[in-house]
């Protein structure tokens, strides 16, 4: 069982929020929380020239967060509609001037209570944006979108993690197809790092080469 029980907002009303909201301020800050995990001061630096709408995926000073199909289409369209006029993404409506950081979470509080989620907020947000892809991917990779630790992450989400054994089962549904393409991937330093990581095999430096490159686990977390 969870050592703490979150709040998960319904889907199904969040989606309609976001349909009541649309074009607005309010509509950008509920998807940078939901579908990115961003915290308030996060959202309140955030500026336009951190997306690349091209590759789809958002650049922090700690981490890459790939754009969803949900989170595209509407930060996109804020920005073809927004984005030229300010380099801010958290900017009023009315004249494009940067809001006050505290005026954030208010902003989606409104929203929310207005669209029948008074018992969410903006940190249940982010948590639900850490759950929902530990459901679907290895630990790992939620490491790296959310900017945690690995130890913050068993710590705080054991429950929601998937175990060594689901794990294997999953990359035991890979196609062979699809692991050839893996096997072609590694070129240039990749397969230079690749090679001695296999020479270094299970010593110490081995198996701090795998953590750090295959697993994005920090110095701190290996010791």
């Amino acid at each position: 069982m969870p050592n703490k029980e979150y709040k998960r907002p319904d889907e199904a009303k969040l989606l309609n929020i976001l349909e009541e909201n649309k074009y607005s301020l309010a509509e950008t800050l509920i998807v940078l929380a939901w579908r990115l995990g961003l915290s308030r001061e996060e959202i309140y630096d955030l500026k336009w020239a951190d997306f690349s709408f091209e590759e789809r995926q958002l650049s922090l000073p700690d981490r890459c967060i790939p754009l969803d199909e949900e989170a595209y289409h509407r930060l996109f369209r804020r920005w073809k509609g927004r984005g030229q006029r300010g380099e801010y993404v958290a900017a009023n409506d009315r004249n494009g001037e940067r809001v006050h950081a505290n005026y954030i979470p208010r902003c989606v509080r409104v929203a929310l209570n207005d669209g029948g989620l008074p018992d969410i907020n903006t940190i249940d947000l982010r948590q639900d944006f850490v759950i929902r892809p530990l459901q679907e991917h290895p630990w790992p990779y939620v490491v790296k979108i959310s900017g945690m630790t690995a130890s913050t992450l068993f710590q705080q989400y054991r429950p929601y993690v998937q175990s060594e054994r689901e794990n294997r089962e999953e990359c035991a549904t890979v196609s062979q197809e699809e692991r050839e393409k893996s096997a072609t991937a590694f070129q240039g330093e990749e397969a230079k790092l690749w090679a001695v990581i296999q020479k270094e095999g299970t010593s110490a430096e081995g198996l701090a080469l795998r953590l750090s490159w295959q697993m994005g686990i920090t110095l701190q977390d290996m010791v």
